[in-house]
């Protein structure tokens, strides 16, 4: 699911955090546009499904529930999810990563596009 232009040196890093985290990435008010998570479960502690699982809530809808990266994508290999959103009229996209139950949401990048009007 990872487009061809990403260079794999995307999965060596990533920011995780016990409390999650909220991004708020500006925008045209109004603005639909193309988001894509960049995520890898690297962390030998979780290498088995089960293991860790987060919420994914974008512009206070929750998109993913208890997304597991293992179960997903397997452990150590990386993986995309993509949402075409629509800014609610605050000029931000708003992404929230709950943690679950089980260990820390990450992330590894995340790529916004605007779109043309009418995609």
């Amino acid at each position: 699911s990872v487009p061809s232009y990403l260079p794999t040196a995307i999965y060596s890093t990533e920011r995780y955090s016990p409390s999650g985290f909220t991004w708020e990435i500006p925008v045209t008010v109004g603005q639909t546009v193309d988001l894509r998570l960049f995520m890898m479960n690297g962390w030998p502690g979780t290498n088995d499904p089960g293991e860790r699982s987060f919420d994914v809530t974008i512009e206070g809808v929750l998109e993913l529930d208890e997304l597991d990266l293992s179960a997903t994508f397997g452990h150590q290999i990386g993986g995309m999810e993509q949402f075409t959103v629509t800014d609610d009229g605050d000029g931000v996209i708003t992404i929230v990563l709950d943690p679950g139950a089980i260990e820390n949401p990450l992330v590894n990048a995340i790529e916004v596009r605007e779109l043309p009007v009418g995609e």
